[in-house]
């Protein structure tokens, strides 16, 4: 497996080869607690249809890729690895985005309606392009990562499907009782002007987001600060984020079992977001809007979102992007917005069907 930097503290342009020694898959929610809060060195993921447990939605039947749940992985070792240079555009075909542009629209407008009614004041809706691919997954990771070199970029490398991380959002780090969190919300090309990132749109999504994490962790912290409004810079677009710090004398796994779902990719409020996420996305999540998190004691773990995240199984590669919905996005803009959320990924490409 190879991680970023900034899970171990580095820089996030440097990378790090984890030793894995064990796998669980399928991890219970009941044993999660034993991984978290021992001594022992831990990557895990959680999926996110297992962060919407605690909500009992009656189940639905949806396209789904992996057919698993939360992944262990005890780490051995940790080393320095070499960035593998690979300057070669990629030869991934393009097939479909899993909600068609009308349909995607469609699904906005009845968002929008919804907010309109007071059901909720924001909802993160998604969407899955597929494409057909024939390159090896550790070319496909060097290129994405060196296309836009993000905090939290991971690799994991299965016989039967792999995962690539490209996210910059940190759901939670904990160093002993001081916790830090950084939702994303807001997205505009690094082609538009900077002030548009501060446009009333952007800033009132934004902070109904950050409203909730701060939330969250004031029902598990106290001493909640906030620090608004930084602007961050990748390849592509920029992006707005918050910092929320805390102080906390909760264990690991009750710290995160009572912060999750994350708010940044589900909505607000969380139960009726999620409750229109879950029946009307044609896919499940999986992996992708879970987090995925490097414990490496009982008091000290870093944890991302699992946004520009991809799924490989057998030829096919999955791309996973979304926004949030609030009662003045306009579709159009929002069904540009996941595409540009792709951009990065797009670039490694040597082709790709146009209109994509």
């Amino acid at each position: 497996m190879i991680i970023s930097g900034t899970f171990l503290g580095d820089k996030k342009d440097s990378l790090y080869a984890l030793k894995v020694k064990r796998i669980y898959f399928n991890v219970d929610e009941s044993e999660l607690e034993k991984f978290l809060n021992n001594e022992k060195i831990y990557f895990i993921i959680l999926f996110f249809e297992n962060t919407l447990k605690s909500f009992n939605f009656k189940y639905k039947k949806k396209s789904c890729n992996l057919y698993l749940r939360n992944i262990v992985l005890e780490v051995e070792d940790i080393e320095k690895s070499i960035i593998e240079k690979n300057n070669k555009q990629l030869n991934l075909e393009f097939i479909s985005w899993e909600i068609e542009k009308a349909d995607y629209i469609r699904l906005i407008n009845i968002i929008k309606k919804e907010i309109e009614l007071g059901t909720f004041y924001q909802v993160n809706l998604t969407n899955r392009a597929t494409f057909y691919n024939t390159e090896n997954p550790k070319d496909i990771f060097f290129s994405f990562f060196l296309s836009q070199k993000v905090p939290f970029a991971y690799f994991l490398n299965f016989n039967s499907f792999f995962l690539i991380s490209g996210s910059m959002e940190l759901f939670l780090k904990r160093k002993k009782n001081l916790i830090i969190s950084g939702p994303i919300k807001g997205t505009i090309s690094k082609k538009e002007n900077i002030k548009n990132l501060f446009s009333e749109k952007e800033l009132s999504e934004h902070l109904m987001i950050v409203d909730i994490m701060r939330n969250d962790i004031n029902k598990v912290g106290r001493e909640i600060k906030v620090d608004l409004f930084k602007v961050k810079k990748y390849s592509t677009l920029y992006h707005l984020v918050s910092y929320i710090y805390g102080e906390t004398s909760l264990d690991n796994y009750l710290l995160i079992k009572n912060v999750l779902p994350v708010s940044s990719v589900t909505g607000a409020p969380k139960y009726t977001a999620c409750k229109f996420i879950y029946y009307n996305e044609p896919f499940e999540r999986e992996s992708y809007c879970g987090i995925s998190i490097l414990k490496l004691s009982k008091d000290n773990f870093i944890s991302c979102v699992n946004i520009r995240h991809i799924i490989g199984k057998e030829k096919f590669l999955y791309y996973y992007s979304g926004g949030g919905i609030v009662f003045d996005s306009d579709p159009e803009k929002e069904w540009k917005e996941i595409n540009l959320k792709m951009q990065a990924f797009l670039n490694i490409l040597k082709k790709t069907k146009k209109g994509v």
